[in-house]
Order: structure tokens, then C-alpha cells, then sequence
């Protein structure tokens, strides 16, 4: 049974069963029913056929969620796209892709969103708070041309990558690889419910919310991750395990959660990052319990790394700090980083992929790692300096691409420093145009016209020139000390 036919199940099967928990207040199959009709027969009759992509600018809510069930239970493709961003970056996102229809939360209506939906022809369907506000319809004047519109072969989810592989690229997967990847995600108690609280615009929320439905069981959602709200959860629905990400790990163990404050909490997972080693045992050591840690990308759609309960039992101190072993279903080799040549156990290299669920391909990756000669696989780094904000992947070419289309700005680079909380946090140092000299709220405004809230850098430092290489390249390495120089002063 495929993803869609499940949540066609649901739809048409006790319509009186628990389905959405959202701030204290359960829904039930029923509403969402409801919504799904209504909203199939709204596609309908704005002529989206089952090929066309339905844009979703995706928030953690009610109506959002239940969008994306209702598409993909109407085995109609979905295209998320990034909601946290200023209304000109999204306005962009409609523009440069033509899609048949946007779906979009009321909050997130502008003049800016408006302009652009009637430039390009693009009717908006207006998601209301909760599923009995239902949505509203803004029709342009002159609809767009339909054979121009972004179209997929099948039902799926095309999702902007995290950068694993490169420049964040938008990636399409199949309903049918969307549910070959949550067979290994099953294993939980028949009745506990799921908790959504992974950004629902990636590929983690919306796993979530698939696990969900293939189990048959409720889920919480929570719009965004707060240690209140997860212990709240863990508390009132006796949840076993949950999974975080290392920041997330981190904000747990400094509110100084003990075991009595979620008593039914047996295991944590997660992954999006590596998790320090360190801060690991503390919380292993705190909490009498393992941390299951894995490592995956949206381009992979899952998991490809993993730890697992006995292996954790044989192997948790003589292999601390590793990811864990290769799945089933997945292949990982270590090559050399020029000549993409098979490096021998043990040695650093670039890694490369090939995972059922992301196809027949090997997959390079811009991932540094090595294995051990009993299958462990560490994570060493990354060969494009991107930066991991709190599970955010930034690649710093993208900040550095944007910033020279200030007017001001001659050269830029974009280097990351340690933080506590968020592991680490971008920061800009800049070389002007002659006789300019840009201020950090103007970079800050420019930047926040282009890209999302976690690629802004922290600080922006100004320097008369940047160093260079002899191949006239910036040279990062020297940049990271000028920036260590200049935080120090700071």
C-alpha cells in the first residue's frame, strides 16, 4: 500500500477517530475529510490537473498540513517552497517557476505576493488558521498560460535541498520513494502518537507527518521547537522517543530537563548534523538512555547512516563520535576528492552515495568523511565550507553571490564561528567598493530581500581588501583568522 492510498484510507474510515492535535485542541478524520473535499474539488475547478505542481508555501499549521495530505492523497504533486523568507525572495519563487496554483497562509498575503500572483497569471488559494476556516480564492485578472506551468510524472514532493550535494537544488520525489523510505521509520508502540514539529517546507516535517499516516496514528503538531512544548508533549502523550536535531539536543540539556520531567521518554534520535560527542554523554549519562544518532539528505530522502539499539550496546564507546553504519538499501564509498578514485579504510575522503530511494546512481556529496575497517562511518567536515545553523545548511557561496550584488560591495566571504546553542552561526567580512563603505543594516536589508532568515550572517566586518591566493581566489583560511582577530576585538 502506497502513501496515497493510505491517507485515502483515512479519509474514508472513522471519521470520528482523533487525527491532529494543534495547541491542546484535538481534529478529527472527519475534518479533514472535509477540508481534502473541499479543496480537491477547488483544484478542479480551476482546471489543475493531477500532473500540474501545487506550490505550498508550508508553515507548521493545521490547514498546511492538511494540504499536503488532501494533494497527496489526490495523487497530485507538490512543490514546497521556503515560507520563512522576506515576500520578494517568495514573490521570486512564483515568478521564475510558473505553477498552476499557490497555496498560501493568509498571514503571508501582500501587496508584494499579490503583484507578483497577478503578473504571472497564478490563482492563490488562501489557507485560513484552522480547518473549519477553510480558504479563500484570489483569482488574477488574466489567468496564466497552463502549458507553461511546472508539471511531474507523478504524485510526489519536490522539496529545496539542504546542500549535501552542492548549491541547494530543488528535488523531486515520487509518493512511491516518499513511502519505501519510512519502512525503517516504523518501529514505534501501535497507538503513540507522532509528534510534527520538523519544518513542514523540508524534507524532515514531512516525513514526519508520512510516518504518521503509514502508521495510522495521530500527530501532534507544533509550529516551531520549543523545550516547553516538548516536554509538554513527551508528558501528556507518554512519547518513547523522539527525534532532534543537535541544537535542539543542546537546548534540552541546558533547561536542565531531568528524567523524572519526562518519565516516558526511553531513547532520543535525530541527526541533520553531526552531534557532539561530549555533549552526547552528558546527555546519555543524565538521562540512563541512548542517543541514536544518523545522518541523511533530502537529496537521499531519509536516512543512509544510522546507528541502532544493539549496535549503540556493542559499540557506543569505541566508536564515540561516528555517525553510525550504512543502511540497507545503501551504499557509501570514500573517494578521493579530484579523482573520485576509491580511497583504502580508513582514509579521509569526499563521500559518495547511491540509496534506492534516490535511484540507481552514485551520488557525490560534498561531505568529508572516513570509514573504519568495521564499518563506522565519521564525519570529518565538508569540502564547501557550509555552515550548520542549528540544522540549517548554509553554503557560503550563496551569501557571498548575493552580497556582491550590492551595489557597494566589491568582494565578500562568508566564514562560520562556534556558537553554543546553534553550533554555528555565519559572519561576513567584506571588501567595498573604493570610497563606499556599506553599513551592516544596509547588508542586512539587501540580504533579507534574497534569502532566508538563517543564511544573514551574524556580524559584518568591513576590511580595506580581503586576502587573496595566488590563483586570486579568497583565501578562507586567512579570512577565518581576520574574523577570529575581529571577534576578538569586538
Amino acid at each position: 500500500m502506497d502513501v496515497s492510498e493510505t491517507i485515502r484510507g483515512i479519509l474514508t474510515t472513522e471519521p470520528e477517530r482523533n487525527v491532529m492535535e494543534w495547541q491542546g485542541k484535538w481534529w478529527q478524520r472527519g475534518s479533514l475529510a472535509t477540508f481534502a473535499g473541499a479543496l480537491d474539488k477547488e483544484l478542479d475547478r480551476l482546471g489543475v490537473t493531477k500532473d500540474m505542481a501545487v506550490a505550498l508555501a508550508a508553515r507548521n499549521r493545521p490547514n498546511h498540513c492538511y494540504s499536503v495530505l488532501t494533494l497527496l492523497a489526490g495523487e497530485r504533486p507538490i512543490s514546497m517552497l521556503y515560507a520563512y523568507q522576506a515576500a520578494e525572495s517568495l514573490a521570486r519563487d512564483i515568478t521564475n517557476t510558473r505553477f498552476a496554483v499557490l497555496l498560501l497562509d493568509e498571514q503571508d498575503w501582500s501587496e508584494t505576493m499579490a503583484q507578483a500572483a497577478e503578473d504571472t497569471g497564478t490563482p492563490v488559494i488562501l489557507l485560513g488558521a484552522l480547518p473549519e476556516d477553510g480558504f479563500r480564492t484570489i483569482e488574477p485578472k488574466v489567468r496564466g498560460d497552463l502549458s507553461q506551468v511546472l508539471r511531474q510524472p507523478s504524485c510526489g514532493i519536490e522539496i529545496l535541498s539542504s546542500g549535501t550535494t552542492g548549491l541547494p537544488k530543488r528535488l523531486f520525489h515520487p509518493a512511491s520513494v516518499l513511502f519505501r523510505s519510512l519502512r525503517g521509520n516504523l518501529a514505534k508502540p501501535a497507538e503513540e502518537p507522532d509528534l510534527v514539529f520538523w519544518p513542514m517546507g523540508g524534507i524532515g516535517g514531512n516525513l514526519n507527518l508520512a510516518v504518521a499516516m503509514s502508521r495510522g496514528v495521530p500527530f501532534i503538531l507544533l509550529e516551531k521547537f520549543t523545550v516547553e512544548a516538548l516536554v509538554d508533549a513527551i508528558r501528556r502523550h507518554k512519547l518513547s522517543s523522539v527525534g532532534l536535531t543537535p541544537t535542539m539536543v543542546r537546548m534540552l540539556y541546558d533547561a536542565g530537563v531531568m528524567p523524572e520531567d519526562v518519565p516516558s521518554l526511553k531513547a532520543i534520535g535525530g541527526g541533520s548534523g553531526p552531534l557532539d560527542p561530549d555533549l552526547q554523554d552528558k546527555v546519555e549519562e543524565r538521562f540512563g538512555f541512548p542517543v541514536i544518532w544518523a545522518m541523511g539528505a533530502t537529496e537521499f530522502c531519509g536516512t543512509i547512516i544510522s546507528w541502532s539499539f544493539d549496535l549503540h550496546k556493542q559499540y557506543s564507546k569505541t566508536k564515540r563520535g561516528s555517525m553510525g553504519k550504512v543502511l540497507p538499501g545503501c551504499q557509501v564509498k570514500i573517494v578521493d576528492p579530484e579523482t573520485d578514485e576509491e580511497l583504502p579504510t580508513g582514509e579521509v575522503g569526499r563521500m559518495m552515495v547511491q540509496a534506492d530511494s534516490g535511484g540507481p546512481d552514485w551520488i557525490r556529496t560534498t561531505d568529508l568523511a572516513r570509514i573504519d575497517e568495521d564499518g563506522f562511518l565519521f564525519h570529518t567536515g565538508r569540502s564547501d565550507g557550509a555552515i550548520i545553523r542549528g540544522g540549517f545548511k548554509i553554503v557560503p557561496e550563496k551569501v557571498c553571490e548575493t552580497l556582491r550584488l550590492h551595489p557597494d560591495v566589491a568582494e565578500a566571504s562568508v566564514v562560520g564561528i562556534d556558537e553554543a546553542r546553534l553550533g554555528q552561526v555565519p559572519v561576513a567580512v567584506i571588501e567595498p567598493q573604493p570610497g563606499k563603505q556599506p553599513t551592516p543594516a544596509e547588508l542586512e536589508k539587501h540580504l533579507r530581500g534574497h534569502l532566508a532568515a538563517p543564511q544573514i550572517p551574524v556580524r559584518f566586518f568591513l576590511v580595506d581588501k580581503l586576502p587573496y591566493t595566488a590563483s586570486t581566489k579568497v583565501h578562507v583560511a586567512e579570512v577565518r583568522k581576520i574574523v577570529a582577530e575581529l571577534m576578538a576585538q569586538a
